[in-house]
Formats: structure tokens, sequence, C-alpha cells
């Protein structure tokens, strides 16, 4: 039954229905979680799906109330007062982010069920769930971008993800940090939480840097390195001049390990400094 198109349309048009949103995300979770395991090459995507319209209808509220305090979507500074306690839907949507984190461990077995080519099979497997992560770590829920971000670090970290026999996860770049920094440089995402958008740049801004370096070394054998080094300055230049200041300068000398007088300087002269420390310490065979 779970393999089915139309359980899946029964469960998302369920999922707005206040009484039945809880029933609903159970079911989807027994699914996801329960053993023996439900999910398959058949449902997965379905699932990632309505995981993630669930994470999507946790932040509803939480729009709601920010869009009654123009003060705090300009950025002003507003008396500190008590954070109330995630709704039902919020933790649904936290939550659901950690059983898309699960669902992970699912993915080399579906690409060597699969047959597919390494690139079809990365669309296939890999990306749905990049992109729910992304969607959701700008989403205006603190408590579910939090969650989705640490999910995200974990995802892009795994010892499955990238191997050196092949280069289609090398798109964790293209198809996934440079659309999530795009993303948050949006002036309508980066509003809807002035101070929480403002952490999670600097956090992206680090969790590029880091991933740059964790996989330098299989990079260094690929032929879109110079380009993507290139693409990296780019994108680090307009977080540095997104209106983060210092927190994120810092974060970056600090996670590059560079100078902060190189990030400092003029945009050529920090392109030039930058890509010397880069190729410094890259193996032979990049440079």
């Amino acid at each position: 039954m779970a393999t089915s198109p139309d359980f899946w349309s029964v469960l998302h048009a369920l999922q707005p229905v206040s009484e039945a949103a809880p029933l609903a995300f159970h079911i989807t979770e027994d699914i996801a979680t329960g053993s023996p395991q439900a999910i398959t090459t058949d449902n997965y995507e379905s699932a990632i799906g309505l995981l993630n319209t669930f994470a999507t209808a946790g932040s509803a509220g939480i729009v709601r109330e920010q869009r009654r305090d123009p003060a705090a979507r300009r950025g002003k500074p507003t008396a500190p007062e008590k954070r109330p306690a995630p709704n039902e839907a919020t933790l649904r949507g936290v939550r659901a982010m950690a059983i898309v984190s699960q669902m992970t461990g699912r993915v080399p077995a579906f690409i060597e069920q699969s047959h597919l080519e390494p690139n079809e099979a990365w669309q296939a497997y890999w990306l749905p769930i990049f992109r729910c992560f992304i969607t959701q770590c700008v989403s205006p829920s603190r408590e579910i971008r939090q969650q989705a971000f640490a999910s995200l670090q974990r995802c892009l970290l795994s010892n499955d993800l990238a191997s050196p026999d092949h280069k289609e996860w090398t798109n964790i770049f293209s198809q996934v940090l440079f659309p999530l920094v795009q993303q948050l440089l949006k002036p309508e995402v980066y509003q809807t939480d002035p101070a929480g958008m403002g952490e999670m740049r600097v956090q992206t801004a680090q969790l590029l840097c880091k991933i740059f370096l964790h996989y330098l070394v299989m990079l260094s054998e690929w032929e879109g390195m110079h380009d993507l080094w290139m693409e990296i300055l780019n994108i680090m230049d307009r977080l540095m001049n997104s209106g983060q200041g210092d927190t994120l300068v810092s974060s970056v000398t600090s996670t590059l390990h560079v100078p902060r007088a190189d990030i400092t300087l003029s945009r050529p002269k920090r392109y030039q400094n930058l890509s010397r420390t880069y190729y410094s310490s890259c193996p032979a065979a990049a440079i």
C-alpha cells in the first residue's frame, strides 16, 4: 500500500487538516522509520516531499507573528522576550527533518539497486534530500532551520557521499551549497528573521569552507577545480558584503586559515592572496 501514489496523495490531503495532521504524520513516521523499512525506491521521493511539507507547515504561525512585528522585520532591536514553546506543528517540522536525515542511510543501497549511471543516481536519490534541507535551512522557524542545517552538514560529510572514482558528487557545490547561499542573500528571506538569518549566513559560509577543505584532496584531481574555487571566492565576497561584518570575516579567516588582512583587502588583491593560500595548501596535482 505504501508504494501506491494514491496512498501518498491521501496523506498530502490530510496534512493541512489540523485534526488529521497528527495521524498523517504518525503514519509517515512509521513508514520511514519502522522495521522492516517500508521506504523503497518507489515511495522514497514521495516520503521526502511529504516530510518537507510538514516542515514548511511548522513555520506558518511564526511567519504570521513576524508579519505583525514590523520592527523585528526591519532588524531593529526590540526588548528581549521569552520565546514561546514550539507548537505541535513546529515540533512535527523538527522531527520531519530528523527523519529525512535518517533516510540518507538508505541512499547507497538505492543507488546500488538502481543500476543508474552515477549522475542519474545522484540526481534521483541524493538531490531530493538536499533540496529538502535547502528549503528548510531558510525556514522562518529557528528550530526547524537549525535541525535542517545540522542534518545538511551531516549529510555533506557522509562517508557514502563522495568517491574518487566518479565526480557527480561535486554537485554538492553547484546544486546545494551555492543555491543555499543565494536563498539566504534574498532580502525577503532575511526579513523573515533578521537576527537568525544573519547567523545562518555566517554558519553557511563556515560550512562552505569546511566542505571545500574536507574534500580538497579529491577535488584536486577534478578538472573543474579552478572554476569551483573562483565561484567560492565570488560567493564569499557576496556574503562578506551582505552586512554581517566582522563576524563573517572572522569565521572565514579562521576556517580557511588565511590572515584577516587578506579578507579586508580590495577584491582583486583579496582574490590573489586567497588563491595563493589555497594553492600553497593543495596537493601537487591541483597546481
